[in-house]
């Protein structure tokens, strides 16, 4: 099994391998993810697992993957009919799908920072000058996760 340290400071990074376990400084939870499969010209798909307990049938991408400094959030990118990026409040143990196929840079404190691709084609895109953001903390509409 290998392991991945995240950025400290909320910044994002990718995973590659087969298991891989995510470590940040102030994260409590266990989060691992398994490797699935890796689509032709693609970024490999992974089963998501926190504190032991698949999180769901849903695949993840390896890309992009972000928790906040205080070890509250958890961003990354599901593949699901189209790519969402999902935010999980793992104080409260709940997820919630922010938005769509973006370039995720990041957590400042509770606001995750993104750069959306401007494409309907995922061959071939270029992200949107500005970035954008979204207050996380601040969200409702949260699907409790059974981890």
């Amino acid at each position: 099994m290998k392991t991945l340290q995240l950025p400290e400071d909320g910044s994002s990074a990718s995973a590659w391998g087969n298991e891989i376990t995510l470590l940040h400084p102030k994260l409590k939870q266990t989060i691992v993810l398994k490797y699935l499969f890796e689509p032709p010209f693609g970024d490999p798909l992974f089963e998501l697992y926190i504190n032991g307990i698949k999180e769901s049938e849903h695949q993840y991408w390896g890309r992009s993957i972000a928790i906040s400094e205080n070890g509250g959030f958890l961003s990354i990118t599901r593949n699901l009919r189209g790519i969402l990026t999902t935010v999980f409040d793992l104080n409260n143990m709940e997820k919630r799908d922010v938005t769509g196929f973006v370039k995720v840079l990041g957590f400042d404190k509770e606001v995750l920072q993104y750069k959306p691709y401007l494409t309907n084609n995922e061959t071939r895109h270029r992200m949107y000058e500005f970035v954008q953001k979204i207050h996380v903390a601040e969200l409702g509409a949260w699907e409790k996760v059974k981890c």
